[in-house]
């Protein structure tokens, strides 16, 4: 869900540039990673706003997201995963998100869990490439500033390039 759906990059870019150096250029952190660009404690500080209640409300939709899962659910079993126990509350904002932004894709097609290694199904997309590599499908590697020296999976660069290869 996070930074294949939601672009949660963007809204860590937001809460640095409104919170802690209003100076800063945010298409830096497109290219690059926040860990790679900024110190230590600035990097902690920034993502300690995941905890926060409300974090995961209001991020944006991936662009062609929405669409380019309309048609995927006409043509396969659609189902979003998010690892969303590890941020105790994020369940309920994601929730109340797939409803406002997914809601061709049912509650029954919600899965939230700890570990993605559970999930048996054909295709996952993903941005995290751990989740890829404990998955006995195959995996498509949406790209992400924190993946980007990752090569051991197909990596897509958008939802149209999904859609390329999906529909």
């Amino acid at each position: 869900m996070d930074d294949v759906l939601a672009d949660t990059v963007g809204k860590f870019i937001n809460i640095y540039c409104r919170e802690i150096d209003p100076a800063a250029v945010p298409s830096q952190f497109r290219e690059k990673s926040f860990h790679e660009i900024l110190e230590e404690p600035v990097y902690r500080r920034l993502f300690e706003y995941v905890y926060e209640p409300g974090f995961f409300a209001d991020i944006e939709v991936m662009e062609g997201a929405r669409e380019i899962t309309e048609a995927l659910a006409q043509k396969y079993d659609l189902f979003v995963t998010s690892a969303a126990m590890e941020f105790r509350t994020s369940f309920v904002d994601k929730y109340d998100w797939l409803d406002r932004h997914f809601p061709h894709i049912p509650w029954k097609n919600r899965v939230f869990c700890g570990d993605k290694s559970i999930l048996r199904a054909d295709i996952i997309i993903d941005d995290m490439p751990y989740n890829l590599k404990a998955f006995s499908g195959d995996g498509l590697l949406f790209d992400a500033p924190h993946n980007r020296d990752d090569t051991e999976y197909r990596r897509v660069h958008s939802w149209q390039e999904i859609a390329g290869i999906l529909l």
